[in-house]
C-alpha cells in the first residue's frame, strides 16, 4: 500500500458512447497523487480503441496506469471490480463505470472527508442524473439528483440495520473508502455479481459511513444500466436483481432481531418486484413471486395491471409537487410565514421519504420547530429527531404535515385518531 495513493478503478462494457466522457472527467481531477486501474470485460465495439487512444495522456496525468483487456466476456462485475482491487496500490479506492463522469472536485471531496473523520472508512455523496445522450460539456439539469433533502452525517450505531431495512441508501460511483477495509473483510463477493450491496453491508459492521450533501459524479441511466428495469432487457435485469437482492437478504436480516420487522422486509422485497415484473408483463415470475410468498407466509399484493393508470398519476403529481416545491424554497422565509398564519409553532411530519426529508431540513433552516417524524421504518431510519410509527402515541404537535401522495384520505382518517393536531398535505402548502 502507498500511503496518499488514491487507486481509481474503472470498469467498462460496450461504453463506446461515454468512454471518452468518463476519462475526460479523470484527468481534470484537481486531487493529484492518483492511479488508475481499468478493467474493460470484453468490449466488442469501439470501446478499447477509444481507451487505447487515450492512454499517452493517461500516464501523463496519473500516478501510474495499468489496464487489463479481457478476451472473454465474464459478465460478473463482483469478479471485474475484484481484479482491479487486486492490482491496485493505494490507500484509499475509488469504483466507477466507464459511463459515468467524476466531477473535477470528486476525488478531493471524498478524500477530504475521510481525512477529516478517521473514524470513518467510506465516505459517499451525491450525484447528478444524466441521461444516455449527454456529453461532457452540455447543459444538464442540477435539479436531478440521487438525493433530495439529505443531511451530511456521519452513520451511527444501527447502519447495518438500516441498510438492511433500505432506510440508509449508498450511490455506487460516489464512495470512496480506505483499503484497510479489505484487509479486514476481503474483497466482493463474486457469486453475487452485482458488487456492491453485500459489500457495504459487510463494511457497515466494522466502520462508520460519512455522507457528503454534495454532487460528486454525473451518474448516467442508459438503457443497459442494470438498475434501469425499464429499458432494454428488463426481465433478464429485474431476475439478475431478485437473485442477488434475495441472496444478500437472506445473509443479512438476521440482523433485524424483531420477526415482524424481518416479515415486513420480506413484504417489500417481494412485493416491489412482484409490480416490477407484472408491470413488465412477465407472467411468469408474477406466478413464482406469487408462489414464493406464499411459502413464507406473506400477503399476495392484489393484482394492479389495471391500476397503472393511477401509479402514472401519483407520479405525475410526485414530479410536479418537486419542482413546484424548489420554487417556493426560494422564497425567503415562505415556510415560517406559512406556519406564522396557520398559528402553529409545533409541527410534526408524516413521511420521511425526498419530500419529507427536503421539508425537515427547510424547516430547521427557518428555526421551526419540528417535533417528530412518523415513518413506517421508525427507528430504522435515519432521521436526526425522534421517529415514530402509526400504532406509537405521538408528541402533542400543532400542525402534522402528510408528505405521502396516494391514500392520503384514508392516512389523514387514522391520523386523526392518534392527534389533535391539524392535518395538512404537503400538497395543500406547496400549491397554496
Amino acid at each position: 500500500m502507498e500511503e496518499g495513493l488514491i487507486s481509481v478503478c474503472l470498469l467498462t462494457y460496450q461504453h463506446e458512447k461515454f468512454v471518452e466522457d468518463s476519462l475526460e472527467g479523470l484527468l481534470t481531477q484537481t486531487q493529484k497523487n492518483v492511479e488508475l486501474i481499468l478493467v474493460d470485460d470484453a468490449s466488442t465495439d469501439g470501446t478499447v480503441e477509444l481507451i487505447k487512444s487515450f492512454i499517452p495522456r493517461l500516464k501523463q496525468e496519473f500516478k501510474r496506469v495499468v489496464t487489463i483487456f479481457h478476451e472473454k466476456n465474464s459478465g460478473n462485475i463482483s469478479k471485474n471490480i475484484n481484479e482491479a482491487l487486486k492490482q491496485s496500490k493505494g490507500e484509499y479506492i475509488f469504483e466507477i463505470a466507464g459511463d459515468d463522469i467524476l466531477l473535477p472536485n470528486g476525488l478531493y471531496i471524498l478524500k477530504n472527508a475521510l481525512d477529516n473523520n478517521k473514524d470513518c472508512g467510506l465516505a459517499h455523496a451525491n450525484a447528478y442524473i444524466i441521461q444516455e445522450n449527454y456529453h461532457l460539456g452540455e447543459w444538464y439539469d442540477k435539479s436531478q439528483v440521487a438525493w433530495y433533502g439529505r443531511l451530511e452525517c456521519k452513520s451511527d450505531v444501527d447502519l447495518t440495520k438500516k441498510l438492511v431495512w433500505g432506510s440508509y441508501k449508498v450511490h455506487a460511483p460516489t464512495t470512496m473508502f480506505r483499503r484497510s477495509i479489505i484487509e479486514d473483510i476481503g474483497f466482493h463477493d463474486e457469486s453475487i455479481p452485482t458488487e456492491d450491496f453485500e459489500f457495504w453491508l459487510r463494511m457497515s459492521t466494522i466502520i462508520k459511513f460519512y455522507y457528503i450533501d454534495k454532487a460528486v459524479v454525473l451518474y448516467r441511466r442508459t438503457s443497459n444500466s442494470l438498475t434501469n428495469f425499464w429499458d432494454g432487457d428488463k426481465s433478464w435485469k429485474l431476475q439478475r436483481a431478485f437473485y442477488a437482492d434475495k441472496i444478500v437478504l437472506n445473509r443479512y436480516i438476521g440482523l433485524l432481531k424483531d420477526n415482524k420487522k424481518q416479515n415486513e422486509r420480506w413484504q417489500r422485497f417481494y412485493e416491489c418486484f412482484y409490480r416490477d415484473f407484472e408491470k413488465a408483463k412477465d407472467c411468469e415470475w408474477v406466478d413464482k413471486i406469487k408462489s414464493e410468498m406464499q411459502l413464507k407466509g406473506l400477503k399476495i399484493p392484489v393484482e394492479r395491471q389495471k391500476d397503472y393508470d393511477k401509479s402514472e398519476y401519483y407520479l405525475n403529481l410526485k414530479i410536479k409537487l418537486y419542482a413546484k416545491w424548489i420554487e417556493k424554497k426560494n422564497e425567503p422565509n415562505y415556510l415560517s410565514i406559512y406556519m406564522e398564519n396557520m398559528d402553529c409553532k409545533n409541527v410534526g411530519i408524516y413521511g420521511y421519504g425526498d419530500i419529507g426529508k427536503s421539508l425537515y431540513l427547510e424547516c430547521v433552516s427557518q428555526n421551526i420547530n419540528v417535533l417528530f417524524v412518523m415513518d413506517r421504518g421508525g427507528n430504522l431510519i435515519d432521521c436526526p429527531t425522534d421517529v415514530f410509527v402509526l400504532g406509537d402515541e405521538i408528541p402533542v404537535a400543532d400542525l402534522l404535515i402528510v408528505t405521502v401522495m396516494d391514500g392520503y384520505k384514508e392516512l389523514s382518517c387514522k391520523l386523526r385518531e392518534k392527534t389533535s393536531a391539524k392535518i395538512i398535505s404537503i400538497w395543500d402548502i406547496v400549491m397554496d
